[in-house]
C-alpha cells in the first residue's frame, strides 16, 4: 500500500500569508495610533508640569522668567539657594523628544506661551500642543489663574 504525502497547496499557503498580512497591518495601525495618543498626553502633562513651575517662579519672584532666561530659570532658584522649581535636574522634553518652546509675555491670552512643536517638530504647522489650546488631549486644563481676560 502506497501512502500519499499530504501537503498544503499553493493557494492554501497564500491564504495564510494574506491573513497574517492583514493581522500585521491591523496591529501596526493600532499601535501607531496609541503611540500618537501617548506622546500627545505626555506632552500635555509636561506643559502642565512646567506651567505649575512657572507659576511658582512668578509667585516667588513677582514675574515670569524673561525670554532670555527661558525655561532654564526653573532649574535653579538662586534667591532661595535651592535646587529649582522642577523635581528634575533638567527640563522635561515633549513626547517627541524635543524641547518645549516658551515666550513671555504670551500672545495667546495667557501670561506666557508654552508649547511643543508637535509630531513634525516644526513650529507653526498647526500640530502644536500648547498651553492656550482648548481640548481634551492638549492645552493647559482650565486654570483660570494663568489667563488674561
Amino acid at each position: 500500500m502506497i501512502r500519499q504525502k499530504r501537503a498544503f497547496t499553493f493557494i492554501e499557503l497564500m491564504f495564510v500569508v494574506v491573513i497574517i498580512g492583514i493581522l500585521a497591518t491591523l496591529v501596526t495601525t493600532t499601535v501607531t495610533r496609541q503611540m500618537t495618543i501617548v506622546r500627545r498626553n505626555t506632552t500635555a502633562t509636561g506643559i502642565r508640569t512646567i506651567s505649575a513651575a512657572l507659576q511658582t517662579f512668578e509667585r516667588d519672584h513677582g514675574r515670569f522668567p524673561t525670554n532670555q532666561e527661558g525655561l532654564g530659570a526653573l532649574l535653579e532658584d538662586k534667591r532661595a539657594n535651592r535646587a529649582g522649581y522642577l523635581n528634575e535636574p533638567h527640563l522635561p522634553r515633549d513626547g517627541w523628544g524635543t524641547r518645549f518652546l516658551y515666550k513671555a509675555p504670551g500672545e495667546n491670552r495667557v501670561f506666557f506661551d508654552l508649547w511643543s512643536a508637535g509630531p513634525d517638530r516644526k513650529d507653526g504647522t498647526g500640530d502644536e500642543v500648547t498651553n492656550w489650546s482648548e481640548g481634551p488631549e492638549v492645552g493647559f486644563p482650565g486654570d483660570g489663574e494663568n489667563r488674561r481676560d
